[in-house]
């Protein structure tokens, strides 16, 4: 009796853990052109910062997505732009990074 206990006491722990990492779900990947086709309100066929950032969740962090994406550092981001974008939430995008010179002590 006190073992079935335990479980069910144990089960009804992991339902919410389980049931909060469904509601996350995988990411879905995005499709620039499609980003650019919905953010693109003036229809000029880039991204501005404000249509850029218009909804996001964290103003901050979209800025600074914004900054890094935009390469030519023209204030404005074009499919090819968007497209060359490292994937959200991967490891490692370019902060402190070095082109690898500095490996062979030179």
């Amino acid at each position: 009796m006190k073992f079935t206990i335990a479980i069910m006491a144990l089960a009804a722990l992991m339902i919410p853990a389980q049931a909060q990492d469904e509601k996350k779900g995988p990411r879905k990947e995005r499709d620039p052109a499609k980003m650019l086709e919905k953010k693109d309100t003036d229809g000029n066929g880039t991204l501005s910062l404000a249509e850029f950032i218009e909804g996001a969740k964290d103003a901050e962090k979209a800025t600074a997505a914004f900054k890094r994406i935009d390469t030519d550092n023209n204030g404005e981001l074009t499919l090819e732009e968007l497209k060359a974008a490292p994937k959200r939430g991967g490891k490692g995008r370019g902060k402190g990074k070095k082109d690898g010179a500095e490996k062979g002590g030179e």
